[in-house]
């Protein structure tokens, strides 16, 4: 027997239905901020230390994100541990 189910929603219908908090407000923040700070001293010299400097910084962005895809696939079946 097989059973499937569709659930047509928006993104933010499914965030609430998971019950995950809307992070619009920070994520509109953060991205002002980085305007802000593109807009005052953007040097195209320094782009690349740039670009390091946003997905490996100190919270470790680019492991979370190996992390984050590895645990997706994980889920859908495409890889195992």
């Amino acid at each position: 027997m097989e059973i499937k189910i569709t659930i047509d929603c928006t993104p933010e219908e499914a965030r609430r239905m998971m019950g995950l908090p809307d992070v619009t407000p920070l994520n509109e923040a953060l991205i002002d901020k980085m305007k802000e700070r593109m807009e005052d001293g953007f040097d195209v010299s320094n782009l690349d230390s740039l670009m390091k400097s946003w997905t490996e910084g100190a919270t470790g962005a680019s492991q979370n994100m190996a992390d984050f895809q590895k645990m997706f696939l994980g889920m859908l079946g495409g890889q195992k541990d």
